[in-house]
């Protein structure tokens, strides 16, 4: 009787044993599954606020001073309650920066200067402000009507006089970007939001 007692002590304690070598081959399976799942970062783009203007007047030289006017704001990056101000990020309008005289509009008349055309960048920006819910602490309108801005959409800028800024009243870091693409000025103000997958 003990010798079929211990038989069956024996028995009970093998498949015990084998039971938990399964469970612990069971959790390394699983924690071998969670290793070989490396998650992966994701950065997405959300826009906050856009516009387009059309280019009506083509001329080479005012395109020219769009061009490098999309280009000197184009990519940068503001902190929240930091200031944007167009004249300071794309300077001087001078022949030796590359700009170019082209049609600009001065005390009410269509006159000529060098960096015609610029304009048309910080209006396009502005109405992307706008659209963005962004603070404007400066922004002036031309003296007169302009063709690729409804009334009180444009903001005119003279360096040294006046200015368009606005500040970045989120809790996030933003990015301005501007550039031309058929014959129209793009302005896009977006934030990035980094997702694990």
């Amino acid at each position: 009787m003990k010798i079929i007692l211990i038989a069956v002590l024996v028995f009970f304690s093998a498949c015990s044993q084998n039971n938990k070598i399964s469970k612990k081959e069971e959790s390394f399976e699983i924690m071998n599954q969670r290793i070989s799942h490396i998650p992966s970062v994701v950065e997405r783009e959300v826009t906050l606020g856009e516009a387009i203007t059309v280019i009506i007047d083509r001329g080479k030289n005012r395109v020219n001073n769009i061009e490098l006017a999309c280009s000197a704001v184009s990519g940068i990056s503001l902190n929240p309650k930091e200031e944007f101000s167009f004249n300071q990020i794309t300077g001087e309008k001078t022949r030796e920066r590359g700009y170019k005289y082209a049609p600009i509009i001065f005390k009410g008349e269509k006159s000529y200067g060098i960096g015609g055309g610029v304009c048309q960048v910080s209006s396009t920006i502005y109405m992307a402000t706008v659209n963005a819910g962004l603070e404007i602490t400066e922004k002036h309108a031309h003296s007169e009507s302009v063709a690729y801005a409804p009334n009180h959409t444009d903001a005119t800028v003279v360096y040294g006089e006046k200015d368009f800024k606005f500040v970045n009243n989120t809790e996030d870091v933003i990015y301005i970007y501007s550039w031309i693409s058929d014959n129209k000025v793009f302005s896009k103000i977006i934030k990035k939001t980094i997702d694990i997958e």
